[in-house]
C-alpha cells in the first residue's frame, strides 16, 4: 500500500465522498475506507493528531459511505432533511423465471372461429418452456336469443359445441386453466349446462370459476377476468375501471382480461394488465357496432423473486387476414 496512493485516493474522498471515489479509481468503497484511515495514522505520526473514537468513526465512514457531500451538508443545516434513496435495491436484477400463453376469445362453434388461427399458434402454445395456458373465457360460441346469431353457428347447441371444443382445446398439451365467458354461460342460463366446467373435465384443464378465476404462482397472483359489459372507446378505459374498482387487499400482480377481443399491454396502480385479444374474425354485430377485433394471444415472460414481479415481458402474437 503505497503512501502516496493512500494520500491521493484518501483526500479525493474527502472532496467527494466514499462512493464516488470508488467509482474513479475502480476500487471496493471497503477500500477507500481502509485508505482514509491509513492516511489518519500517517497524521497522527506527523502531527501528533489524536485519532478519533473507533466507534464513532465507523458510524462517519457509513455516512460518508451511504450519503453525498452535498446530502451531508443538507443535513448539516436542516435536521428534516431526508435523502434520495441512494442505494438501488439489487431485486429488480434477477428472479425465478416462469413463461405462459395468453388465450381468450375463441369462440368455437362459430362461423367467425378461424381454425386455421388455432393450429398456428398450436406449436407455440404446446412449447416444452410454456409452463402453463390461460384462458380467459368464451371457449364456445353458445346459443343466444339474438335473431340471427344461429346462422352464424358452425356447430349448432351444447352437445355439439362442447365436441368441437374437446376436440380443439384437447390439442393443447401443456396445463390449462379456464374461465368462462358470457358466451360460454347462455347454455346455463337457457338449460343450466356448465359447458366450460364439462370441457375442462374431458380434456384435463382446471376450471377456475365464472367470468372470475384466480392462480397463485411462484406468490403472485394471476387473475383472469372475462365479464360482460361492453367495450369502451378507449381501449385501456375498461381494464383501469376494473382495476381501480379493487381495494389494495384484492389487487393482483397480473390481471388477463377477455371479452372485448382487443389485445393491448399496461401497468395500472402497479397491476400488470393484458387484454388478450381473439380467435375471432370481426362478427357483423361487431360491424354494426363500428367496434374492432385485434386478434391474437400472448406469451408472457416473467421473473418473480420474493413474491414480486421484477421482470415482466409480454410478447403478442397477432394473427393477419
Amino acid at each position: 500500500m503505497k503512501k502516496e496512493r493512500v494520500i491521493e485516493i484518501s483526500s479525493y474522498a474527502t472532496l467527494h465522498g466514499d462512493e464516488q471515489a470508488a467509482e474513479d479509481f475502480g476500487i471496493k468503497v471497503s477500500t477507500v475506507q481502509r485508505y482514509r484511515r491509513k492516511h489518519r495514522e500517517y497524521l497522527e505520526e506527523i502531527d501528533g493528531v489524536e485519532a478519533p473514537d473507533p466507534k464513532l468513526q465507523k458510524v462517519l465512514d457509513e455516512l460518508t459511505s451511504k450519503y453525498t457531500q452535498e446530502e451531508l451538508k443538507l443535513f448539516s443545516k436542516n435536521a428534516n432533511y431526508k435523502p434520495r434513496n441512494s442505494k438501488v435495491d439489487p431485486m429488480w436484477l434477477s428472479g425465478e423465471k416462469m413463461r405462459f400463453a395468453v388465450i381468450t376469445d375463441t369462440h368455437i362453434g362459430s362461423i367467425y372461429f378461424r381454425e386455421d388461427w388455432f393450429h398456428q399458434a398450436l406449436p407455440i402454445l404446446n412449447k416444452k418452456d410454456i409452463d402453463f395456458v390461460l384462458h380467459v373465457g368464451d371457449l364456445v360460441e353458445g346459443m343466444s336469443h339474438r335473431p340471427g346469431h344461429i346462422y352464424e353457428c358452425s356447430q349448432l347447441g351444447y352437445t355439439d359445441q362442447k365436441n368441437e371444443a374437446v376436440r380443439l382445446l384437447g390439442m393443447i398439451e401443456r396445463p390449462m386453466y379456464v374461465v368462462s365467458g358470457n358466451h360460454d354461460l347462455w347454455f346455463v342460463k337457457s338449460s343450466g349446462a356448465y359447458i366450460v366446467e364439462d370441457i375442462a373435465k374431458e380434456i384435463g384443464a382446471t376450471f377456475l370459476g365464472n367470468h372470475i378465476g384466480q392462480i397463485e404462482v411462484n406468490g403472485i397472483k394471476i387473475l383472469l377476468h372475462h365479464g360482460e359489459d361492453g367495450s369502451s372507446y378507449a381501449h385501456s378505459y375498461r381494464v383501469q375501471k376494473i382495476i381501480e374498482a379493487m381495494d389494495d387487499a384484492e389487487k393482483p400482480d397480473v390481471l388477463l382480461v377477455g371479452h372485448t377481443h382487443k389485445s393491448f399491454y399496461t401497468v395500472d396502480r402497479g397491476v400488470q394488465a393484458i387484454s388478450a385479444g381473439c380467435f375471432q374474425e370481426r362478427t357483423s354485430w361487431m360491424k354494426a357496432k363500428k367496434l374492432a377485433a385485434h386478434p391474437g394471444f400472448w406469451i408472457v415472460e416473467a421473473e418473480v423473486k420474493n413474491g414480486k414481479i421484477v421482470k415482466f415481458t409480454p410478447q403478442y402474437m397477432p394473427f393477419y387476414m
